[in-house]
């Protein structure tokens, strides 16, 4: 009797348990070395395609607004991998605020399955920046704390 990898449920469909899965496979895969220096590895999945194949950019954000952007001309052979850095400034590090790193890949051209322009690939980073210094404020009227009575 053979076993399934799956248990199978009343639609005949696999019950896919314990199976975490953040979207679908990408032909490019983006992992962080570090992000401080903007330095990535990128994996090329595809067999057959070169990165340099595919229009790539990215996006630096602050809160959600584009403070910079640009394009990227990376040449990594098929079933590769590489250190590649994206050429971002630091941003001026502001209290509270996240910085986001999007890195993505297009089709420069039309295909029998898609459009020119068709996004396949993506990765978002958050920066891992951090205040250096903390301006130290002083006030002229200092803060006081009168103990009286019983409270």
């Amino acid at each position: 009797m053979a076993t399934l990898p799956a248990p199978i449920t009343a639609t005949l469909w696999p019950a896919l348990t314990g199976v975490s899965h953040q979207g679908p496979p990408q032909p490019v895969a983006l992992h962080a070395v570090d992000l401080e220096k903007g330095e990535l590895e990128l994996d090329n999945r595809h067999h057959f395609r070169n990165v340099k194949e595919l229009n790539a950019q990215w996006i630096l954000t602050s809160d959600g607004e584009v403070i910079q952007s640009g394009k990227l001309e990376w040449d990594v052979p098929p079933q590769q991998r590489q250190r590649v850095t994206v050429p971002y400034e630091k941003p001026e590090v502001k209290p509270g605020v996240r910085y986001h790193l999007l890195v993505s890949f297009s089709l420069p051209a039309v295909t029998d399955w898609a459009e020119a322009g068709h996004e396949v690939a993506w990765e978002q980073f958050e920066l891992p920046v951090i205040l250096e210094e903390v301006e130290e404020t002083t006030t002229e009227n200092p803060v006081t704390l009168d103990e009286t009575g019983d409270s």
